[in-house]
């Protein structure tokens, strides 16, 4: 599998989402590998998290959180915007997808 660069869309994530059944997860089979949002908190004017979907192609939505107090994984980010690095790997599903977002781009 090839680097994918993210692509940054403005629209929410969620717009036009599909939710599959089986497991709950969100997809968007219209955009592709390696959109990506920022999210903020709504109580703050601080970024929370990266939603993009998986880079192999899939549509899955994934989620990597980068500032906040909630429980659950969270990646340290360069605080690069535009090109960011995200720190540790990112290990979509148990191994679906399992690499690395570096200077913008994903790799495996």
């Amino acid at each position: 599998m090839s680097d994918v660069p993210i692509v940054f869309n403005q629209a929410s994530m969620f717009n036009d989402a599909e939710r599959e059944a089986e497991d709950g997860s969100w997809y968007r089979h219209d955009l592709p590998a390696g959109t990506a949002a920022w999210l903020k908190w709504h109580s703050r004017d601080e970024i929370a998290c990266l939603q993009f979907t998986c880079p192999c192609g899939c549509g899955l939505i994934c989620t990597c959180t980068v500032s906040g107090n909630d429980p659950g994984p969270r990646w340290s980010w360069d605080g690069n915007i535009e090109r960011p690095t995200l720190k540790p790997s990112i290990n979509i599903r148990n191994e679906h997808w399992h690499g690395w977002l570096t200077d913008g781009v994903f790799r495996r």
